[in-house]
């Protein structure tokens, strides 16, 4: 120890020897403190997917692989792509159509009625419809249903009436299957209804009607 050393004499130098041994005896402790298994290391690849990835007994499903809800099955006064009988016209009596429902899938709330023209111009918006009601009658809807405005600013189904000399025109009607009410009320903006349908949307059946001529 030092204070050995001022008892005994002056202070002597130590052997060169002995400070490198003591300098490599410093390397290898630091050595083996490096490691000890202490340090902290970045996760190889192989770890880090062990620990983000659960365990799985199949492949996991991908939107492309998941079985999508089939809408349920409509029936209208026309066939899908065929013509649309006068009396839903403007050339008739221009009542609504009889629409029916079946097939509804599991988890629907409410069925809504929509037709619109390949223009977007918006013809009929129904909805509060219940799913086992299965129809709605031609001329009317049940007192519990809201019907919002069409575009020509009139509440309830107002039919097709294109220009004349301006060929066929198409016109969608299409049922929708609600996950929860849509809670609209009577009047309202039909673009705004038909985006609050398209929120609750669960799934929907669109079928095509044509009408017009040369």
């Amino acid at each position: 120890m030092v204070t050995s050393s001022y008892c005994d004499g002056p202070m002597r130098p130590r052997p060169l020897v002995t400070l490198a041994a003591l300098v490599v005896a410093s390397a290898m402790t630091v050595t083996a403190c490096s490691s000890d298994g202490r340090e902290l290391r970045p996760p190889s690849p192989d770890q880090t997917a062990s620990i983000l990835t659960t365990p799985s007994t199949g492949p996991v499903p991908t939107p492309e692989t998941l079985e999508p809800i089939t809408g349920p099955t409509v029936s209208l006064p026309w066939l899908d792509g065929g013509a649309i009988p006068a009396d839903y016209t403007c050339q008739g009596l221009d009542i609504s159509p009889a629409v029916a429902w079946s097939g509804v899938p599991t988890g629907t709330a409410e069925i809504a009625i929509v037709m619109t023209e390949s223009t977007g111009f918006v013809h009929w918006v129904v909805s509060g419809l219940a799913p086992a009601l299965g129809q709605v009658g031609q001329g009317g809807v049940p007192e519990e249903a809201a019907q919002s405005r069409n575009d020509y600013g009139g509440v309830g189904y107002k039919g097709p009436c294109p220009v004349a000399g301006t060929g066929e025109h198409q016109y969608f009607m299409t049922v929708y299957a609600l996950r929860e009410a849509s809670n609209l009320a009577d009047g309202g903006d039909p673009i705004e209804a038909i985006q609050r349908l398209d929120e609750v949307l669960l799934t929907s059946t669109t079928l095509l009607g044509i009408f017009g001529g040369p």
